[in-house]
């Protein structure tokens, strides 16, 4: 803005000396005489002149705030105190250009209350492969509640759900959106008058596909729900976390399926 303000204020000074230069008087039999269409032309000039550099002006100071103002800004999170001069410096500095005191340069500070994609799993091996599988995505690991790992944390919620789907293409792994504070490691969810639970239904296009879902929920120890022609359900569970931990483990079986939620009042 500051840019077309100068331009605007230029213009408008070159317009107003232009009309200012303007010859309004007209040859007569008398001489030269003022014509008055022409001192109105000029006049007109001059006011469009002076309205555009004006408005150039505003221009200029609004935009030169907005400039100091972000960089004052960028300074404040740039910058910090000499511990030995007390004079400020640039955080990546490693000698006080004041004082000359070498000192250590101070990385930018990492997000912690953000997005992730977090991952249910136990404490031992299968917490050590999670955290794995999210480095070799490269991306940052990050302990959640309990034994769960999460991927990230992200600014936006935008980039925690590509790292699930990442997770999912790349890895057949499970994850949730979840946002991390520093404390507790996860915000607890908001309660309300219903109590949500959660089941794993599996599609069943043949008979065979229904006796090898029964069978390995049986070894899992799972409890079975309502079925229909297609589908048959396990659980419920209390947490959406048990029930991707329980997904997963059914998958390295070669059994599929989906997590459903149900509400209960």
């Amino acid at each position: 803005m500051k840019g077309f303000g100068t331009f605007a204020l230029i213009v408008g000074i070159c317009w107003v000396v232009f009309a200012l230069s303007m010859d309004v008087s007209v040859s007569t039999g008398m001489g030269r005489v003022n014509n008055l269409g022409l001192m109105a032309d000029r006049q007109v000039h001059a006011i469009v002149g002076g309205m555009i550099a004006l408005a150039g002006l505003v221009m200029m100071l609004l935009g030169g705030k907005g400039s100091a103002s972000g960089r004052a800004e960028t300074t404040e999170h740039d910058t910090r105190h000499c511990p030995l001069c007390a004079e400020t410096i640039k955080n990546a500095a490693v000698k006080c250009k004041h004082c000359g005191a070498e000192i250590e340069a101070v990385s930018a500070p990492i997000l912690v209350n953000r997005w992730v994609a977090s991952i249910p799993c136990t404490a031992g091996e299968r917490q050590e492969r999670a955290r794995q599988v999210i480095t070799d995505l490269g991306m940052p690991a990050v302990p959640m509640i309990g034994s769960a790992i999460g991927a990230g944390p992200f600014a936006t919620k935008e980039e925690a759900k590509r790292a699930m789907v990442l997770l999912r293409d790349e890895h057949q792994t499970f994850s949730e959106i979840a946002y991390r504070d520093s404390v507790s490691g996860k915000f607890k969810p908001v309660g309300d008058t219903a109590t949500t639970l959660w089941a794993l239904a599996i599609p069943c296009r043949k008979e065979s596909d229904r006796e090898r879902a029964i069978a390995t929920a049986g070894l899992l120890g799972l409890a079975s729900l309502s079925a229909s022609d297609s589908f048959v359900r396990f659980g419920p569970v209390t947490s959406k976390l048990e029930a991707g931990e329980i997904w997963r483990q059914l998958t390295e079986k070669g059994v599929h399926g989906n997590i459903e939620e149900i509400r209960e009042s």
